[in-house]
């Protein structure tokens, strides 16, 4: 299950891929570019989603939901066991 840790790290790999500072990053989102710093060290506090997808959006990330699978394996899990 993807963690909110697991959000922050991709914020931050984005950004770096697209050669964004956070001042960039929060300028393009219209936020500030502490909310960026919190967001990529996961400090989210009291950041709302709305905010998050801002920042989705300029990195053309999206935030998708899905079922909760209950325990049951995904198909990443498979993939990691088999060595993948």
């Amino acid at each position: 299950m993807l963690q909110l840790a697991d959000i922050a790290k991709q914020i931050r790999a984005a950004r770096k891929v697209r050669k964004l500072t956070q001042a960039a990053l929060a300028a393009r989102a219209g936020i500030s570019r502490a909310q960026i710093e919190r967001l990529e060290n996961d400090k989210l506090g009291d950041m709302g989603i709305v905010l998050i997808l801002r920042v989705l959006r300029v990195l053309d990330l999206d935030l998708t939901l899905q079922a909760f699978n209950h325990g049951r394996p995904t198909l990443d899990d498979l993939v990691k066991d088999n060595g993948g």
